[in-house]
């Protein structure tokens, strides 16, 4: 939802499309100090483990011409030691 505030936000203020959400959604919204307080947050340490993730993935996957499917780009992955899709990967 915060890239549908940053989206609109040019065309509408924050408060209306926060307040306009949360009355005509089931369960509420986001509210407007929440929204900032997200943007001034930062990225998530998990989020920013997944960019780099991301980046490894496609460069794995551009080096073998992007023909592997899961499986396979899984075991490369591996063979490569990036730890991918287990507990040890998670932190646990």
């Amino acid at each position: 939802m915060i890239r549908f505030i940053d989206e609109y936000r040019s065309r509408f203020s924050v408060e209306f499309i926060c307040k306009t959400l949360k009355n005509n959604r089931a369960g509420g919204f986001i509210t407007s100090r929440g929204y900032r307080q997200s943007k001034a947050r930062g990225l998530s340490a998990r989020r920013r483990r997944d960019a780099v993730l991301v980046e490894r993935i496609g460069a794995i996957h551009r080096d073998i011409y992007g023909i592997y499917g899961v499986r396979k780009m899984w075991h490369a992955l591996r063979r490569d030691g990036t730890n991918i899709g287990s507990e040890q990967a998670v932190g646990v």
